[in-house]
């Protein structure tokens, strides 16, 4: 017998091998053998079964084409629910944020409105507080005013009564302005000269004191004023009188060299009863007041001949005449 070849010597390609028949076993089929089968039974085999898949085909690309068309509809209903929950969902991102801003704006102006609050609420206690010190003071304001009225009111009267004095005092004056001055000059002769003019004989016995006075204002180019005291208070009425009945009295009239300038010869005032005066003529002559006079250095003031004489002491008193 021969033996069998080495594995390590096979060689795959049997045709290739030259084995003599000796060495070949021929072993009988264990299954039986089937049926022979004709070309035209495969044929007909075949076309059976082209017609089966045929059909199978048929009826599956059919309900392939049925699943893929819901399929299909099913996927752009799901597309569009997909567009729409994206819509929303950026909707409701933005309305989000929207809220979120405006809460942070609430936020923001309830803190303001709480700081304002704050500060209005310390603005209210301080001006409270000032509220009730100026009640007070003004409290106390009222009771300086009372005693401010009445300490203007006695300081008046005190300014009437030493006005009415200072006036008293100057009852026998007369207050003669327009004589120019010249060095030298005498004024008791020019004195005597003017009483002459008014036909009031005079000696110089009756001049108590005469002197020049500088005004409180002073106008360049107008001299000062001459004030004259007499002994006798009828000797000064008879001089203003006299001067009035001759229409007044002129440089010329007592000899005063140069050109001819009236002279003016009146009660001698006080500054605060001269103003009251100015103050008269005035209003004289924007109510249409026909008289105003001084006589023993009173201001007296008459609307017309069937008027009374009215007094006028004070401004006050001006305010009131009718």
């Amino acid at each position: 017998m021969l033996r069998s070849p080495a594995k390590a010597v096979s060689q795959p390609d049997l045709p290739s091998l030259n084995l003599e028949e000796d060495n070949v076993n021929c072993r009988k089929r264990k299954q039986p053998e089937q049926e022979f089968v004709t070309p035209a039974m495969f044929e007909a085999f075949m076309l059976r079964m082209e017609h089966s898949l045929k059909d199978i085909n048929t009826n599956i690309n059919d309900g392939v084409k049925v699943e893929l068309s819901k399929l299909s509809a099913t996927t752009t209903e799901i597309k569009s629910d997909l567009n729409s929950l994206r819509q929303e969902n950026a909707e409701l991102k933005r309305s989000l944020a929207e809220m979120y801003s405006q809460q942070h704006e609430t936020v923001a102006l309830i803190s303001d409105l709480r700081t304002s609050l704050d500060f209005t609420s310390n603005r209210v206690d301080i001006l409270s507080q000032r509220v009730d010190k100026y009640e007070q003071h003004r409290k106390h304001d009222e009771e300086l005013t009372i005693e401010l009225e009445a300490t203007k009111q006695a300081l008046r009267n005190i300014e009437i009564d030493l006005n009415r004095q200072q006036q008293r005092e100057r009852l026998l004056n007369l207050e003669i302005t327009g004589i120019p001055e010249a060095k030298n000059e005498s004024l008791r002769a020019i004195f005597l000269s003017v009483a002459n003019h008014s036909g009031v004989t005079l000696t110089s016995e009756d001049i108590a004191h005469i002197n020049r006075v500088q005004p409180k204002q002073i106008v360049k180019g107008r001299p000062r004023s001459i004030v004259v005291k007499l002994k006798n208070r009828v000797l000064k009425d008879n001089i203003i009188a006299g001067v009035r009945k001759r229409r007044g009295i002129t440089t010329r009239d007592i000899n005063i060299p140069g050109d001819s300038k009236p002279i003016y010869v009146n009660e001698h005032l006080t500054s605060q009863n001269k103003m009251l005066f100015k103050m008269c003529r005035e209003a004289a002559t924007a109510k249409m007041i026909k008289y105003v006079w001084i006589r023993n250095c009173s201001i007296f003031m008459r609307k017309n001949e069937t008027s009374p004489a009215v007094l006028i002491v004070t401004e006050e008193d001006l305010r009131r005449f009718r």
